[in-house]
């Protein structure tokens, strides 16, 4: 089966309502499995509102947030300022827009 690009178009809302949070023992075992101790990157593809994403702001420096559908973008922008977190961005497109706008290391 095959889906459009917009399949999710118009739905950020309604999943930043009601799409159930992620259990704190999951990330507590990602942290720990990780070992992330705030100085590791984090980039998540698909990351649609932001919501598993943010919370790892306190484990690691920098985070990326990639999705093409721009409203979950603008709601993972929401959430990021209602959290007061700063050390996360978010790109709308595809890994290989993120990739186009990463400068070499």
């Amino acid at each position: 089966m095959i889906y459009g690009l917009d399949i999710f178009k118009g739905t950020a809302p309604y999943y930043a309502k009601f799409r159930p949070t992620y259990p704190s023992t999951l990330i507590r075992w990602m942290v720990d499995t990780l070992k992330l101790d705030g100085s590791q990157r984090l980039l998540d593809i698909g990351c649609g509102t932001g919501q598993f994403t943010l919370r790892f702001s306190d484990w690691c420096q920098d985070i990326v947030g990639v999705d093409m559908e721009k409203g979950m973008i603008q709601e993972a922008r929401k959430c990021q300022k209602m959290l007061g977190v700063s050390n996360t961005t978010w790109v709308h497109g595809d890994i290989h827009d993120y990739l186009n706008q990463t400068p070499t290391l």
